[in-house]
C-alpha cells in the first residue's frame, strides 16, 4: 500500500495541521515530529521511520502552481 501524502497547512503552537491530499482530512501531529525545514506547503508522508519530506513531489507541485499563476496573470512567455 502506498503511503498517504499530506500537505503541511500550518503550525499552531506545538501542533502541525496536515491535510490529506487524497481525502482532504485534517491530521494534527506534534510539530516536533516533522522533519527539519518543513514549511507551509511541504509535502509529507508517514513511514515506519516517521515523517519524511517528499521533496520531488513538492518541487513538481510548486512548479505547476507557479505555471498556473503565470497563465492566470497572462505572463506566459
Amino acid at each position: 500500500m502506498e503511503p498517504i501524502t499530506y500537505v503541511l497547512d500550518r503550525i499552531e503552537g506545538d501542533i502541525a495541521l496536515l491535510i490529506g491530499q487524497a481525502d482532504g482530512g485534517i491530521l494534527e501531529v506534534p510539530a516536533e515530529d516533522l522533519p527539519c525545514g518543513c514549511r507551509e506547503g511541504s509535502l509529507l508522508q508517514h513511514t515506519d521511520e516517521g515523517w519524511k519530506n517528499d521533496l520531488a513531489a513538492e518541487l513538481l507541485r510548486r512548479q505547476t502552481m507557479e505555471e498556473k499563476l503565470r497563465n492566470l496573470l497572462g505572463k506566459n512567455k
